[in-house]
């Protein structure tokens, strides 16, 4: 009996060892060269005008790469150019604003949770990628022994794919009406006055206000512009992946999405 034991267990092994191999080839042939993706929160479509084609960009980066700023900034401000735009330093006159900020780059791992990190549209450039819920490639079959999986364990972990994202938010103000300033907003002011009385007491004078609340109430608009808030994402997933190799592939597919909206 002890001996149809041990020969049902190695045979297990064996069979673990097989489907975890399996896997790790499976891995090899379709991550063993950079995959990537990039996605939009949404669609933009921008107003047609006859108006110049000016523009005012800022680029600000939030992530804990702050290496990758002026790369990024130089894709985006030569993809706008080479669209036949005039960057410009000043934003009040300009046609457009493209306002982007580097939310997160670094390694995707599964069950990260983006609460306080990411807006709304980020977490939708996210689900485009569909990372916005668990990982759907696994790392292998369960290796159920020490001794008997340990090759497998070691395919299986060697052959383990890392993934690299970068998360960019940003908001593009349109301009629809020349006369209007495109940073300018017009306030309306209306104030009143409320009065209260005390009465009773010694020295009072009940036929007086004894306090005055002054209420100022504000409300802003802007006429004649159309502002866009959206997000883009990108990964990169490979087998024994360069993360600086994948760093440029990410911030050029961003880039290109974000200009080819222009």
């Amino acid at each position: 009996m002890r001996r149809i034991a041990l020969v049902k267990y190695f045979l297990l092994m064996a069979v673990l060892v097989v489907l975890v191999g399996c896997a790790a080839a499976t891995r090899m042939i379709d991550y063993g060269k950079m995959q990537t993706d990039v996605a939009m929160s949404e669609s933009i479509f921008l107003t047609p005008t006859e108006a110049a084609k000016n523009i005012f960009i800022q680029i600000r980066n939030t992530s804990s790469d702050q290496n990758i700023t002026g790369t990024f900034e130089s894709l985006i401000l030569s993809g706008i150019q080479g669209k036949g735009y005039q960057i410009v330093q000043k934003p009040s006159r300009v046609t457009y604003i493209l306002q982007g900020n580097i939310r997160y780059k670094g390694e995707w791992k599964q069950g990260m949770s983006w609460e306080g990190t990411l807006t709304g549209a980020g977490l939708g450039a996210l689900t485009g990628l569909g990372l916005g819920g668990p990982h759907h490639y696994g790392t292998g079959a369960a290796v159920g022994g020490i001794l008997g999986a340990a090759a497998g364990f070691v395919a299986d972990v060697a052959t383990r794919i890392k993934t690299e994202i970068i998360v960019i938010e940003f908001r593009i103000t349109e301009r629809l009406s020349p006369e209007e300033d495109i940073t300018g907003q017009k306030v309306e002011k209306s104030e009143y006055t409320t009065e209260s009385k005390v009465l009773g007491g010694m020295g009072t004078r009940p036929d007086l206000p004894t306090s005055k609340t002054v209420d100022r109430r504000v409300s802003t608009s802007k006429e004649g512009v159309k502002i866009y808030d959206a997000a883009v994402a990108a990964k990169a997933m490979q087998v024994g992946l360069d993360v600086n190799e994948a760093t440029q592939r990410l911030i050029e597919n961003a880039a290109r999405q974000i200009v080819g909206i222009f």
